[in-house]
């Protein structure tokens, strides 16, 4: 199997990644899902090796956000992330690496967080019975907003 190529866009270009559109924002790389007409954040820029804060932002060009791809956040530099009103969808292993990720704020458009989404230890924020019955299974601690 070929490795996924990797290079800089700016913000018109877009590149073929395993068959879909990908578009690059800022720091952050996103798979168009043009037959649902969403996009995901489906990675970061190899590039990104400081401390820093990500906005995820609501909307790609058109599309609004809607989910955080598997393993999209897979850094030990991320030490804040804020999601958008208009996700619904965190998968699996989205911050599986983010040791410097402490606290959380969930917006109450998710509605499916998938196994392992984040690192032990993450604190999760949210106002929704959901997010509180899934840190509650999951071990992690929870402070509603």
């Amino acid at each position: 199997m070929k490795a996924k190529e990797t290079k800089d866009l700016n913000m018109e270009g877009t590149k073929k990644v395993d068959g879909k559109k990908t578009r690059k924002k800022n720091e952050l790389l996103f798979k168009i899902k043009e037959s649902k007409k969403t996009a995901e954040v489906v990675g970061i820029r190899d590039s990104f090796k400081t401390q820093a804060v990500i906005e995820i932002p609501d909307m790609v060009d058109d599309y609004p956000v809607t989910s955080i791809g598997r393993s999209a956040f897979a850094t030990p530099y991320l030490c804040r992330i804020i999601i958008p009103n208009g996700v619904t969808i965190i998968n699996e292993d989205a911050f599986l690496l983010c040791v410097n990720l402490k606290r959380v704020s969930i917006p109450d458009t998710v509605k499916c967080i998938k196994d392992g989404a984040f690192c032990p230890g993450t604190i999760l924020s949210g106002t929704t019975e959901y997010i509180k019955a899934y840190a509650d299974m999951n071990n992690y601690v929870f402070e509603p907003k």
